[in-house]
């Protein structure tokens, strides 16, 4: 399909919900610089397979957002697509929120929560808030990209020595629960890759040229729980988290034990990583 193609489903997809716009950013659930192929939304609706950017779909319009690093290779792969190129910080071009603040009145504008971060949704409700609009979370990609969607990432997870990591996982959490205490919380969320490759020791290849595992780690006062497929684990990785008292958990668990709440009812989070 060509990215007119592309568009136009996920337009009829935004009417069958009464959606008016749509955000497509370059993200993951662990908002990684370097993104999994299966999250490449933006690059598959658009076809600019640039790093960086972001592509909004209106009923009226299809914007991509791109830095200068990228301009003259954005303005070549959207040649011949209904996409106009927004030249980031050029002079009068509005940001992403700023032209949804401007342009969506009454109306609600859809973003797959995992991939869009606490701060950058507050700062794009207060936006659409003064226009009577709405943020709801939503993923509209998952009915279109089908066919030729990529797995998940799932290389195997190894376990990094002592001597190189500098502390074992258990002097780790250790410190981890000490912050925990002072801070009157009951446990720490931790869902960039580079926080759980540091806590755990752990180390795989699921992103290209970064040697993380995808994967997020929640540490209570007693516990420490590492969602991360089980069979991942090569053996000597399996048994260090064993000795060091995480237990692991299949990575789409994660979810179902927030909503349990895990006996914690003070949890940290970074509002720029979640």
């Amino acid at each position: 399909m060509t990215a007119a193609e592309k568009i136009d489903i996920l337009r009829r997809k935004m009417a069958e919900l009464g959606v008016d716009a749509v955000i497509l950013p370059t993200s993951d659930p662990h908002m990684s610089e370097y993104i999994p192929a299966y999250w490449e939304s933006r690059c598959w609706f658009s076809g600019f397979t640039g790093d960086a950017g972001t592509l909004v779909v209106t009923k009226e319009a299809s914007l991509l957002w791109t830095d200068g690093r990228f301009f003259i290779q954005a303005d070549q792969q959207l040649t011949g697509t209904p996409i106009q190129l927004m030249k980031m910080r050029e002079s009068g071009v509005p940001t992403v929120d700023e032209y949804l603040g401007e342009h969506i009145h009454n109306g609600k504008v859809a973003v797959d929560g995992r991939l869009y971060s606490e701060k950058d949704a507050e700062s794009l409700q207060e936006k659409l808030s003064a226009a009577g609009s709405m943020l709801v979370s939503l993923d509209l990609v998952a009915e279109i990209w089908t066919k030729d969607r990529p797995a998940l990432p799932a290389t195997p997870v190894w376990l990094l020595e002592e001597r190189y990591a500098g502390k074992s996982c258990v002097d780790k959490l250790s410190e981890v629960r000490m912050k925990l205490k002072a801070a009157g919380a009951d446990a720490q969320l931790y869902s960039l890759l580079d926080d759980v490759a540091w806590a755990t020791n752990l180390r795989a290849s699921d992103i290209d040229y970064n040697p993380f595992a995808i994967a997020f780690l929640l540490v209570t006062g007693k516990n420490a729980f590492l969602y991360l497929d089980a069979d991942r684990l090569e053996a000597p990785a399996a048994d260090y988290m064993k000795q060091s008292g995480v237990e692991v958990r299949p990575y789409k668990q994660l979810a179902d034990d927030l909503k349990t709440g895990f006996g914690a009812e003070r949890v940290l989070v970074s509002k720029s990583d979640i």
